[in-house]
């Protein structure tokens, strides 16, 4: 009886996998570690590709340990839930719903998922403030599923031409975080001052004593030696407004 029904059971995996495209265009979805056995596992793979739909990634789910009460024989039909409140990510147990005759009955089994993705990863180590070209980063599959998905570069050239706001190590998985535009005005830079006001409008030569980016408020020295804050407006030109 139970080789039977677990034989239809694989008939109708099968053909979700044939129709998975339509739950997650662009993942791709595996199932590992003997989840042939599992009972109703056409339910489980359905209710689990509609949670994934969102993710353009690989998700990989392997039995941590197989629960030998979810079979056809002792379980009926499952019913295969989330836990409310759970995560899908990591190790984490799906609950079946066995219902036979009018005994229900409440069965976890333990799951490890995982999201793989290929993504963007440096090349060699960069330095702090160090300009990113394409040679710095190539495409990786990786396991991202402790990192916070929304902050990973989905491209290499993402970020190219910005600059590193820290060290970052070679093989690193690059985060958007860790890169900002280039600065109009470097630290250091000769630029122009230019002082406006009702009626008037004057310019000094002065050097930067701070990076900034356009609309940012930085301190200037005069040839003076005057300190003075104004606001990155173009190129080595700094405003200020009295």
């Amino acid at each position: 009886m139970f080789t039977n029904a677990l034989t239809k059971t694989l008939g109708l995996f099968s053909l979700i996998l044939l129709s998975s495209v339509k739950y997650a265009a662009a993942a791709e979805f595996e199932f590992a570690g003997k989840s042939e056995l599992l009972n109703n596992l056409p339910q489980l793979q359905r209710m689990l590709m509609s949670e994934f739909d969102k993710y353009p990634h690989k998700v990989k789910i392997s039995l941590n340990e197989l629960n030998e009460k979810l079979n056809i024989e002792s379980c009926g039909i499952a019913q295969w839930q989330i836990p409310a409140g759970s995560s899908l990510r990591g190790r984490i147990s799906l609950l079946a719903r066995c219902k036979k005759g009018d005994e229900t009955t409440l069965h976890f089994q333990p799951v490890d998922i995982r999201l793989l993705a290929t993504i963007p990863v440096a090349t060699r180590a960069l330095r702090f403030n160090e300009v990113v070209d394409a040679d710095a980063i190539r495409l990786e599959e990786r396991d991202v599923t402790q990192l916070p998905l929304q902050d990973l570069l989905d491209r290499p050239d993402a970020v190219a031409g910005q600059q590193t706001r820290r060290g970052i190590a070679q093989g690193a998985v690059l985060r958007r975080d860790m890169f900002e535009p280039m600065p109009l005005i470097r630290a250091g830079d000769s630029i122009k001052v230019v002082i406006a006001g009702e009626g008037f409008r004057l310019s000094t030569e002065a050097v930067a004593l701070q990076a900034g980016q356009p609309g940012q408020q930085i301190r200037v020295k005069t040839a003076q030696g005057k300190v003075l804050t104004g606001a990155v407006s173009a190129q080595q030109i700094v405003e200020l407004r009295l």
